[in-house]
Formats: C-alpha cells, structure tokens, sequence
C-alpha cells in the first residue's frame, strides 16, 4: 500500500482572508491551497502504462512525422496558424513557470531554513520501513529535511503538493514543444526529444515513488523554465534581435541546472546510503535521476561548444586577419 493510500488527514490550509485577490484569482488560490492530491495521486500509480504509451508515441511522431508532413504538404510551407499559437504556448509556460515558483519557493526556503523548531502542518505519516504512524511528527527543518523528508503536506496536498503534480504532468505537455517544431519544418535534434522523453519518464516515476528531493528539482526546473520559455516567447513574436544576446545564457543556464541537479543526486544518494535515519526516496530513483543527469550534462556542454565555441572562435580569426 503506498503512503498516500493510507493518509487520510490532508493537512488544514487556513483560508486566505476576504478581498485577498480577485475573483476569479481568489476562486483559484483557494483551490490551490485547499488542493488534496490523493487522487492524482492513485491514478498515476494505477497507470504506468500511460508515459510508456505517450513516450512511444511521442518518439514515433519524431521520426515519421516530418515525412508525412513531406508526402502531404511538399516543399517548406507552413502549416497555418502555428505561428499563433507557438508565442502563447511559450507565454502560458513561461507565465505558468513564475507563478509556481511564487508559491513552491518559499516553501522550500523555510523547509531549509527553519532549523530552530518543528515545522508547521505536518500531515500524519507512516515511517516507510517501520511501518508505524506518526499522528502528530515534530520535524526541525534543515537540508537533510529538504531532501530526504516525505510529508503529504509538501508533496501531495495543499499549494506545492497542487504545483507538483501540475509540474510533473506538464512535462506531457511540454512534448509539444517538438511537435512546433516539426510544423515549421524544423529539424529536431537529437538532445531535444531525447531530453523531452527522459524528463517525463523521470518526473512521472518520481511523482509516483513519493521522492523526498522533489521540491528541490522542481523549483530549479521553473526558475529556468521561466526565462527559458519568455525567451522563447520573445523570439516567436519576431524579437529576435532584441533576445539573441541572451540565447547563450540561456543555454547556460540550462547546463547550471543540469550541474545542479546530479549534484541533488549525489548528495540525496549520500544521505540514503550513509545517514542513520535513512531517506523517504528509492534507489531505482536515484539511479534513474543520476544516469540521465549525467547524459544531459555531456550532450549540453557539446551543444554549448558547438553553438556558441565556434561562433567566438570564427570572430576572434576574423579579428586576427
């Protein structure tokens, strides 16, 4: 039986007061922070077949799409309305992105830095090797808590346990992203759709492992996603000009993120393995996240080299000549 099965004492949100935003924005803050994701949850857990059947499909679709796009519509042209809809699409996520990270943020900082008394709103928990219920935990925060402390409070209910879901659901969405491409007849790299298929396997089998460093990964994943997509924005809504000066940092902030996060890895991988009260995450979890961890900081750091090594090399020879 998994742990969200058995806690059936989501944690009390209080309401926020009267006039505190607009409706409709105070209909929806009230849902995210009454939000209870045992549901989801469940079904997730209940469907392992479902990425499996998404990541084939999505794969197919990069390898037999562009052709029969060839055989339908020959030549270049443009499929009709995508370039409407890409600059919203980047908007929604970049605007999604900020949002998330506006109240997955300061939840993890005080996780972090609350280290001089219990933390508020501890949900029940079962300790998942004993087996024994905790009606009423009494938790200091810290990094180890951050990183290796599983409560339905953080992670299924309430505004992160909301934003978490959203967060690893939308990388289902995300794989649009490739099918963009594929309508303006673009070729689609090898690090793109290897990249889009590894993240949604990765977030659905942690989402439904119950990992305890899930916060960490996610609000990482938005600060970057936000740029990243406004970017993106700004370039489908024909200011490239204006955003091309940013697209290496761009790139490199993709590559910090993948640094970053094999070294959330490493050192959650540390605490399982060495620390005397153990880790609420699984090995197969760990292994998956450090094997396409390392795979994404190799294929970043030679897509950095190759778009932007060469282009300061071939200046500073022009330069020099």
């Amino acid at each position: 039986m998994t742990r969200a099965t058995t806690a059936q004492m989501p944690t009390a949100v209080a309401a926020p007061p009267a006039g505190f935003l607009p409706n409709p924005f105070h209909y929806v803050h009230h849902h995210i922070t009454h939000f209870e994701g045992e549901d989801a949850f469940n079904w997730m857990v209940d469907s392992p077949h479902f990425p499996l059947l998404i990541a084939t499909g999505y794969v197919m679709m990069v390898h037999i799409m562009p052709r029969l796009l060839d055989a339908v519509v020959p030549g270049s042209k443009l499929i009709p309305g995508v370039s409407i809809v890409i600059p919203i699409w980047n908007l929604f996520f970049s605007v999604g992105s900020c949002v998330g990270l506006l109240y997955c943020l300061p939840v993890l900082y005080r996780v972090v830095l609350t280290t001089d008394r219990d933390l508020p709103g501890l949900a029940p928990k079962k300790d998942w090797k004993t087996g024994a219920w905790d009606y009423d935990p009494h938790v200091r925060g810290g990094v180890y808590t951050s990183l290796c402390y599983w409560n339905r409070s953080f992670f299924l209910d309430g505004p992160t346990g909301f934003w978490l879901v959203t967060f690893n659901l939308s990388k289902i969405l995300e794989l649009a992203d490739t099918l963009f491409l594929v309508l303006k007849r673009k070729p689609v790299p090898f690090i793109h759709w290897y990249h889009h298929t590894t993240v949604m396997l990765f977030c659905w089998h942690a989402h439904v492992s119950s990992i305890s460093n899930g916060l960490g990964f996610a609000v990482m994943n938005m600060a970057v996603h936000s740029l990243m997509y406004f970017y993106y924005f700004m370039c489908a809504c024909g200011l490239g000009n204006v955003a091309r000066p940013f697209a290496p940092m761009v790139t490199l902030l993709q590559l910090v993120q993948m640094f970053a996060g094999m070294l959330l890895v490493l050192y959650t991988t540390g605490l399982y393995l060495l620390h005397p009260k153990g880790c609420d995450t699984s090995a197969a979890s760990l292994a998956f996240g450090m094997g396409i961890y390392f795979s994404y900081i190799v294929l970043f750091i030679k897509l950095y080299r190759d778009r932007y090594g060469r282009k300061r090399r071939e200046r500073r020879d022009r330069c020099e000549a």
